[in-house]
């Protein structure tokens, strides 16, 4: 019984959490700004790049590695917009972050499988 709930509210999470973040979108005005360009700056290239230089500095291969690497070229998470919307700040910043890595995951993320496919996460 008590899986069964969990497994439930695992189920739930994702939409619900997507609801979450379109009205919070809704609610703000998506703005560009420097702190907009350097979140995705971080999120998409550097930490993956770290995670990428780490596979190789720590000699990890095979399915973890590309696991780690894959893992961090996803994009930015709802949470953070969640957050800045109950704290009150920052709520435009959150939101056009998730949106932009979001799209431009796209090429970010299809580069990171194409790194790994290549034998270098591997």
């Amino acid at each position: 019984m008590l899986s069964d709930t969990f497994d439930l509210l695992g189920k739930a999470t994702p939409g619900v959490s997507l609801l979450c973040l379109g009205l919070i979108m809704s609610a703000v005005k998506l703005e560009m700004s420097r702190e907009v360009w350097v979140n995705m700056g971080l999120k998409l290239l550097v930490q993956t790049a770290v995670m990428f230089a780490a596979t190789l500095v720590f000699s990890v291969k095979g399915v973890y590695a590309q696991q780690m690497v894959l893992l961090c070229a996803l994009p930015s998470a709802t949470i953070p917009a969640m957050f800045a919307n109950e704290a009150g700040a920052c709520k435009s910043e959150a939101a056009t972050t998730i949106l932009l890595s979001t799209l431009l995951s796209i090429v970010t993320f299809s580069f990171a499988i194409y790194l790994i496919d290549s034998g270098l996460a591997g």
